[in-house]
């Protein structure tokens, strides 16, 4: 995937809504373990909350499981060819 150049976010932020992208959705403590001795599990729940903030990515609770996705803002910061989810359904009608 192709980073953006526009200093938002820095590398390993980016790495993580990389991860986000890469898998569609992901639980938070997936992402944890995904990334386990690259990146601190303190480092992705800051990113996650800036990334929230910025609107890159959204969460859900989906029973016990906290569930993370890219938004279509996410997508086009990373340049990334994926076609970003606009709508996503858990056997439940609901959108993001």
């Amino acid at each position: 995937m192709q980073a953006s150049q526009s200093g938002i976010l820095a590398a390993k932020q980016e790495k993580v809504l990389e991860v986000i992208n890469r898998f569609g959705v992901i639980s938070s403590t997936q992402l944890v373990d995904y990334l386990e001795g690259e990146i601190s599990h303190v480092t992705v729940y800051n990113t996650k909350k800036k990334l929230l903030s910025l609107g890159f990515i959204t969460e859900k609770k989906i029973g016990y499981t906290l569930v993370l996705a890219v938004r279509p803002r996410g997508v086009d910061y990373l340049g990334s060819p994926l076609t970003p989810f606009t709508k996503l359904n858990f056997g439940m009608s609901f959108m993001w």
